[in-house]
């Protein structure tokens, strides 16, 4: 199974969409006032050895320890264990369905921001037009976790992305966008255990 632990925006100052729960979210970070022998510190350097650049890690027990260790140490209290599928395939755990991301390696996503017109001062017209028409058709039928609730709907929108980008490679991200694909996003549902205690567990297994 490929997991996630994460919380609120990622990029705050670029204003994005506050429902969005999809991939491209904030991680759990080194605490510098803990030691570095500490189980929480310990946990979260197994989180970077597994999970490099993206933070896809794959042990549940590990995950939800450390996601709840982190509500307990951090002010932000909103880390959450997500697992993400591609396209269609089924969820591992008995997680709750949140919607469909179009997300590129379950990392970075398309709508995170919640399909917002870009700035097209500079493009052609033609373009500013039918991005514009995009936008408006597409973000009404983002659900309330910013995803879509429709496989069908999330490809379509991938594909009419994928078409206005080849007209200039920045209009939605920086290059192409063929490798972003339509993942399924799942929030795991598990019981609320001691922190602390499930973080100690977490720890002694190897």
């Amino acid at each position: 199974m490929n997991l996630l632990i994460l919380s609120g925006p990622s990029n705050p100052q670029y204003d994005p969409n506050p429902k969005y729960r999809g991939t491209r979210r904030s991680w759990v970070r080194h605490f510098d006032s803990l030691p570095e022998d500490h189980q929480y510190n310990k946990m979260f350097y197994w989180l970077l050895e597994e999970g490099g650049e993206t933070g896809v890690v794959h042990d549940l027990v590990k995950a939800v320890a450390l996601a709840e260790a982190s509500n307990s140490y951090a002010q932000q209290k909103e880390f959450e264990v997500i697992e993400v599928t591609a396209g269609r395939d089924q969820p591992e755990t008995s997680g709750e369905f949140l919607g469909f991301d179009l997300s590129q390696g379950f990392s970075n996503s398309l709508l995170w921001r919640g399909l917002k017109s870009p700035n097209l001062r500079g493009y052609d017209h033609r373009v500013g037009v039918l991005c514009n028409l995009l936008c408006e058709f597409f973000s009404p039928r983002l659900n309330q976790n910013g995803l879509f609730s429709e496989f069908e709907t999330a490809s379509f929108c991938l594909q009419a992305m994928t078409a206005l980008q080849s007209f200039h490679d920045s209009l939605f991200e920086g290059g192409s966008l063929e490798e972003f694909r339509v993942v399924g996003v799942y929030l795991v549902s598990q019981p609320e255990p001691d922190a602390l205690n499930n973080l100690n567990m977490a720890t002694s297994i190897n």
